[in-house]
C-alpha cells in the first residue's frame, strides 16, 4: 500500500539527515478526476492519518499541511488539524488552554 511506503520512506534515516521531507499526497490536478474518486482518495487520506499518525509521530516525525485546505472536507481537515498536534509541545499547549 503507498501509505506504508510513505511510512516507511518517512521513518527511515537517511545519510546524510534530512531536515525535512515533503510528500505529496493530493494534488492539484486530483481536483479533475471523477468526483467518485476525489471522495476516495480524501476518505483514504482520513483513514491513514487515523491509522498512521501515532507511529509517525513516535518516530520523531512532525506533519505539516500545505496548500488549499480550505478545499478539503471538514472531517479530513479535523483529523489533519489534530495529526498536526502529535508531539510533546503541542500536547502541552493543549494541557494549558
Amino acid at each position: 500500500m503507498p501509505a506504508t511506503a510513505c511510512a516507511r520512506l518517512t521513518c527511515t534515516p537517511v545519510h546524510p539527515p534530512a531536515p525535512r521531507r515533503q510528500v505529496y499526497a493530493f494534488s492539484s490536478e486530483n481536483w479533475r478526476r471523477a468526483p467518485a474518486e476525489v471522495a476516495a482518495l480524501l476518505a483514504l487520506m482520513e483513514r491513514v492519518l487515523a491509522a498512521e499518525v501515532a507511529e509517525l509521530a513516535a518516530a520523531g516525525v512532525r506533519l505539516r499541511f500545505i496548500g488549499e485546505l480550505d478545499r478539503l472536507p471538514a472531517p479530513l481537515l479535523r483529523r489533519m488539524s489534530r495529526s498536526v498536534c502529535w508531539d510533546w509541545s503541542c500536547a502541552r499547549q493543549d494541557a494549558i488552554r
